[in-house]
């Protein structure tokens, strides 16, 4: 019985993770990973550059972690809204303000 009991728990925390969020809602989000990757290892066939290099930063929100922005090496624009936004360049463990774009993926409030 506690097996039925656990996988009918599983099966709707999978409906609720892949439900989409709408547009518009906010949360907190704890910075966990800042990286140095390649345009190509985000955004693979669909890279304008392959090559650039970004910054990806990854977040805890609502208990899961996930990407949360990307910003382009040498900085651009996006770092610099973050810098003023935040007083300070991302680190680990740093709080964020994030909202869900128009396809319910969470991005940083910028």
């Amino acid at each position: 019985m506690l097996w039925r009991h656990t996988r009918i728990r599983q099966s709707e925390a999978s409906e609720r993770v892949d439900q989409k969020r709408k547009p518009g809602l906010k949360a907190k989000a704890t910075i966990t990973k800042v990286q140095l990757v390649k345009a190509v290892d985000v955004f693979k066939d669909k890279a304008k550059d392959p090559k650039q290099q970004l910054y990806a930063i990854h977040g805890r929100v609502n208990e899961r972690e996930m990407r949360n922005a990307t910003f382009a090496k040498p900085h651009g624009e996006e770092i610099s809204q973050f810098k003023q936004h935040y007083k300070r360049f991302p680190t680990i463990g740093m709080k964020v303000d994030v909202v869900t774009d128009e396809n319910g993926y969470w991005k940083i409030a910028l």
